[in-house]
């Protein structure tokens, strides 16, 4: 389950954007699992320029199991050219 908002920063044709995000596992194996669900928050910037997308990111989890071993933020990004 993903929830996101965005807003777009007047004509610049970036968007910047915020959200949540759930995941659970289901299933036999699920069983072996540390726990079944992680949820997550996370804020970014998106938009072109000269035929390039781009899309940057930074999030945090927001609940996890305790034994569950994770960075305190993540960051990424991604490029795409069109031609």
């Amino acid at each position: 389950l993903r929830n996101e908002l965005g807003v777009p920063l007047g004509s610049s044709g970036q968007e910047a954007y915020a959200g949540v995000d759930h995941g659970e596992v289901a299933g036999p194996s699920a069983a072996w699992l540390i726990a079944r669900n992680l949820t997550g928050a996370f804020v970014g910037l998106r938009g072109q320029w000269l035929g390039v997308q781009y899309d940057a990111f930074v999030g945090w989890p927001v609940r996890k199991p305790e034994l569950f071993r994770t960075a305190s933020h993540t960051a990424g990004f991604s490029l795409n050219a069109s031609y």
